[in-house]
């Protein structure tokens, strides 16, 4: 096993005789690579005579300082990946013991990089205190919800400390905080940031006085830069402007404002266009060169995406994502559908040579088009294609992903998870056998889909004996039952009836995975024998059993929950 800073910790802890729950450190296992900020150790290690060795082992400080350092996160868009805040997770552990409450209090890096508004709601002011007072002179990571319990808080913070903020995060609450508080905030950002490397703002500019120039133009190592506001822009030839390594364009810049700001950023490495404002005119093409560009999310109009896809020359390794608006894909209009595809294509075809995915994840768009999305992005890049397919067989897109074998590692398929899936049941059919017909899905051994889909298409032949014909493994993804269901009386689930088609066409199904939204009783599976059944809740393994084991009872997952419920109700 390779010893990670947080498996080091999991092994040392029994023998210092403390347990602590897995929850109460979610150590990751990495750093959080994908913010251009740097943790500036400031903990030496231990000078002098080593520790005398005894039957309580300790661990070197500096090595639990780094453990603990893993903790720290910033949001990447609004969302943490931990279930729990690195703020709580620290208090926690900074009541383990005197040694880690010494290691935590003495060091002010940790704290200044926890400064989480969520986790800072208390109605007294005092542990909100007693956190900015651990941060020391220490760099501040500031982000979370500004509402009207903690706008004062962040208002006196950003006032008194901004030329410590490293990096922020802001975004409003359903409950819009005092107009003063807002303006207050806003006002901070009008002075010059000297270490300032990354910025995340959605707040309302309505009834604001926004500031026309960011940080007095001084932001020396800027570095993200993602506002969202439907009125406000930024100055795009700011002189920070030209070290931007990422950045976001909200609906207030139009497609030629932003084409034009991206000549002065040639930095960039993630860009990001949201519904850039609507234009009656042509957009021209206007070449820009951006050779460090890994990803592109572009949303919008499709002539737009177009016009942004045929002006930039990124690296041979970026990605790209687009979703047209209002899920409506503009591919009725035979020229612009030709210009995206002849603009997508090349960005595609260099992507795909290096990058193929392993999971596919395919979605309608409307009657004229599809979206092929990667399933299970390995570096955090996910492409997402809008494909035209009227006809299919036309679609240069699907011929280039053919020709470069783009598709050939996919293993697993997602089809049929989408909410409206079931309003074009004949343009469905077509799409899916016209992509076989292509050969996309050759290589798929594992569908997953949901037990509506298999329904919809269960009295179909070809989608029972012909579509996927490699497919060996199952998942459904189940939607909520009533408690009727739950009764032994009714019908079977349709993915037990495909299942019992596959195996009488010679196509069995070894493994079924049933994720379960509600949980009810599959005991009917028994007859299905060798067939290893796989059942999850909230995404936690419930059972794995084979079927023909005569042990159907385990497969009772309804009276299982009943069970539960009981003991609850005493």
């Amino acid at each position: 096993m390779e010893l990670t800073p947080a498996s080091i910790l999991l092994v040392a802890l029994p023998l210092q005789g403390f347990t602590l729950f897995p929850q109460d450190v979610p150590f990751n296992g990495n750093y959080n690579t994908h913010l251009p900020l740097t943790h500036a150790t400031t903990m030496q290690p231990l000078q002098g005579t080593p520790p005398t060795l005894t039957s309580t082992p300790v661990l070197y400080e500096d090595l639990l300082w780094r453990i603990f350092m893993e903790n720290v996160e910033f949001p990447e868009g609004f969302n943490f990946t931990k279930d729990v805040s690195p703020l709580i997770t620290a208090r926690r552990c900074s009541q383990v013991c005197k040694q880690w409450r010494r290691i935590f209090l003495s060091s002010p890096s940790i704290w200044g990089k926890m400064i989480d508004l969520n986790s800072l709601g208390q109605k007294t002011d005092e542990w909100r205190q007693a956190v900015l007072a651990r941060t020391g002179e220490a760099l501040l990571w500031v982000y979370g919800c500004m509402n009207q319990i903690n706008a004062p808080f962040l208002l006196c913070l950003l006032q008194q400390n901004w030329c410590r903020v490293q990096a922020i995060s802001i975004w409003k609450s359903h409950y819009i905080p005092l107009l003063m508080h807002c303006q207050g905030v806003w006002d901070c950002l009008k002075r010059p940031a000297n270490n300032l490397e990354r910025i995340d703002f959605t707040i309302p500019d309505s009834g604001i006085n926004l500031p026309i120039t960011l940080f007095g133009d001084h932001a020396p190592v800027l570095k993200v830069l993602h506002f969202y506001a439907d009125t406000y822009k930024f100055k795009t030839t700011a002189s920070w402007i030209r070290n931007l390594s990422s950045v976001t364009f909200h609906r207030a810049f139009s497609t030629e404002e932003v084409l034009r700001a991206l000549k002065y950023m040639p930095q960039l490495v993630r860009l990001t266009v949201l519904d850039p404002r609507r234009e009656e005119y042509h957009v021209e093409k206007i070449a820009i060169n951006l050779p460090h560009l890994e990803m592109m999310d572009v949303r919008g109009e499709l002539a737009y995406i177009t016009a942004i896809l045929e002006s930039i020359t990124p690296s041979l390794d970026c990605c790209f994502s687009a979703m047209p608006s209002y899920n409506h894909s503009g591919f009725d209009n035979a020229v612009e559908r030709e210009r995206y595809e002849c603009a997508i294509t090349k960005h595609i075809q260099s992507y795909f040579s290096h990058h193929r995915p392993t999971v596919l994840h395919i979605r309608l768009l409307d009657t004229d088009g599809i979206i092929f999305e990667d399933g299970g992005p390995a570096d955090g890049r996910r492409f997402c294609i809008p494909i035209p397919v009227c006809p299919v067989e036309s679609s240069s897109i699907l011929k280039t992903l053919v020709e470069i074998g783009g598709l050939s590692d996919v293993k697993e398929l997602k089809v049929g998870l989408w909410d409206h899936f079931g309003q074009h049941e004949s343009f469905e059919r077509h799409i899916a056998t016209r992509l076989s017909a292509l050969g996309i899905f050759s290589s798929v051994t594992t569908l997953a889909t949901s037990d509506r889909f298999l329904e919809h298409i269960l009295e179909d032949d070809f989608f029972v004996s012909q579509f996927l014909s490699n497919l060996m493994v199952l998942k459904i993804y189940s939607r909520p039952v009533t408690e009727q269901r739950q009764t032994l009386t009714l019908d079977p689930a349709g993915y037990h009836l495909f299942v019992r088609n596959r195996r009488t066409r010679g196509r069995p199904i070894s493994v079924l995975e049933i994720h379960f939204r509600s949980l009810y009783d599959v005991f009917y599976l028994e007859e299905h024998t060798g067939l290893i059944v796989r059942a999850f809740h909230l995404s936690q393994l419930l059972e794995e059993y084979r079927c023909g084991d005569r042990q159907a009872e385990r497969l009772c997952f309804g009276a299982m929950e009943r069970r539960r419920l009981l003991l609850l109700q005493r």
